[in-house]
This record gives structure tokens, sequence and C-alpha cells, in this order.
């Protein structure tokens, strides 16, 4: 008998997403029947583009991809990954990782969410070896230095960057 996959929540800040987190959104809807891909806002975190604009760049890599929204819901929220990801009824929270730095941080991070709730188990899926080296910190840096940055993200992604960054 087939066990039931189980509901995962990709949280990050995305700001803004990358082909990396397009990747890692893909395979995790390979591997969950329902996913939800959570941009979280951090009040004391100073993001180059709004909540709404990085959950609009995150749909469009949903469509980009054909990826089915039946299964994939993008959806933004503030506070605490655990008892958002326990409201959506997730039980899986899954972290990509490009390298030990980040592997570390995820790790310490599972942790508290555990103690939060046991119930939430944390997976975490390597970045390919391709895309390590991307991030949206790299990503911000090539935008704010006026650099092409194409290499990055899709051409709708780059439409909405390019119409919403204005440089200060």
């Amino acid at each position: 008998m087939k066990t039931p996959r189980s509901v995962a929540i990709v949280p990050l800040s995305a700001d803004p997403p990358t082909l990396a987190h397009a990747d890692l959104i893909q395979r995790v809807c390979s591997l969950f029947s329902r996913v939800y891909w959570a941009v979280g806002v951090n009040p004391d975190k100073k993001y180059m583009f709004t909540c709404e604009q990085r959950v609009a760049m995150l749909q469009c890599y949903v469509e980009h991809l054909q990826l089915d929204a039946s299964r994939l819901q993008v959806v933004s929220y503030s506070g605490a990954t655990a008892p958002y990801a326990l409201k959506l009824g997730a039980d899986v929270i899954v972290k990509g990782v490009r390298n030990a730095l980040d592997f570390q941080f995820e790790l310490d991070q599972a942790a508290a969410n555990a103690k939060l709730n046991s119930r939430l188990q944390t997976i975490f899926l390597p970045t390919r070896p391709e895309l390590s080296a991307t991030s949206s910190t790299l990503l911000r840096q090539l935008i704010q230095l006026q650099q092409p940055f194409s290499d990055y993200v899709i051409p709708s992604v780059e439409q909405r960057i390019l119409q919403g960054y204005s440089k200060s």
C-alpha cells in the first residue's frame, strides 16, 4: 500500500527569486502532493522588492515551469515559519542548501522549528552544482551595480526586476 505524500512548505525570502529557487521548487513538487512556496516577511530585514513583487516573480516561475497550480500555491507570511506551516497543514519544511554555511544555518533553524512543534520535519535538498553560486544576494548586487543578470532569472522575472527596481 502506498503511503500518502506529505504537504510541504518551502519558505524563503527570495529577494529576488533566482533560477536556483525555481529548480528547488520544481524538485519539491515532484516529491510532494501539495506544496506551499512561501515568501517570508521579516520586519527587521530591508528588502529590495516588496512582498507582492516577490510573490509575483515566484508566480512567473510557476507559469514558466508549467507547474500544477492545483498542487502548488505561492503564499506570503510574516512571523515564525513553524506556526504558519502548521496553519497550512504542512508537516514538512523543505530548505535548499548551497554549501556548509547554509546547511549549518538551516540545521539550527530546523532544531528551533522542531522545538516549536515536533510534528514538523525538515528536509534539506542540496542545490544542483551548476546553480550553487546563484543567490539572491549576488543577484541584488548585480542589479545595484547595473550589471547583466539574465543568467540568474527567467526573462519574465528579469522584466519585472527591471520595471520594479529604481536606484535610490
